[in-house]
């Protein structure tokens, strides 16, 4: 018993040391991390109950599963074989085969997370997404009524006579976001036969503000 708690209590220091080592390496990781992927990750997320309490269960987890395994097989073993020298650890052990291929196994599907996660982050960042993002000011104006509409309208105006502003486009949606559906009925159907499109309400500004190249006609 007193073997058993010892293999313990130093499979859950270990398992503690290894985890401050991690959350050292995340507080540092963290700006880079978010700078990467364009994220506002605080490190006060880990001083939440239910962080905390996902990784103490983790914790104790962890630490039991790795010292079970020994205390097993120590305490398979009288004492006084221990003074004779007859300990053996056997030809046929499935359960140490097994863990050490389970070790082998996670170690390989890690590396190769490591490596799709990595070549992802390549795609996002380098991907040609169709329209230009940059230098392009986004502002979103009210225009639930007719007065509404008609200031906006002076202040698209007002924008177009900037000589520092290149382009202006008014639409209900920006690349990127996603479209109104809405029920089109084509010449010659009936209701019944009606199709569900993707409509973005805009204007003739809009591919050139955004630089978009169209695949086949023109824009209206």
């Amino acid at each position: 018993m007193a073997i058993g708690k010892k293999i313990f209590g130093e499979s859950l220091l270990l398992c503690l040391i290894s985890l401050a080592i991690a959350l050292f390496f995340v507080l540092i990781i963290l700006p880079f991390f978010n700078q990467l992927t364009n994220t506002n990750l605080q490190t006060s997320l880990l001083l939440q109950w239910n962080v905390v309490l996902s990784l103490s269960g983790l914790l104790v987890t962890i630490s039991v599963i790795a010292g079970l395994y020994p205390a097993i097989f120590l305490s398979r073993f009288r004492s006084t074989d221990v003074f004779r020298n007859v300990i053996r650890a056997g030809k046929n052990n499935w359960l140490r085969q097994s863990m050490v291929i389970t070790q082998f196994a996670l170690s390989i599907l890690l590396i190769i997370a490591t490596i799709v996660v990595n070549k992802q982050m390549n795609f996002l960042v380098s991907k040609d997404l169709g329209f230009n993002k940059d230098r392009v000011a986004v502002i979103q104006l009210a225009n639930t009524n007719i007065e509404m509409k008609h200031k906006s309208a002076a202040f698209i105006s007002a924008l177009k006579q900037n000589a520092g502003v290149v382009s202006v486009s008014a639409s209900n949606r920006v690349p990127g976001q996603s479209f109104n559906g809405y029920g089109i009925i084509p010449e010659g159907h009936t209701l019944d036969e009606h199709l569900l499109a993707n409509v973005l309400e805009t204007d003739v500004d809009f591919a050139s503000a955004y630089n978009i190249q169209v695949g086949t006609g023109k824009i209206f």
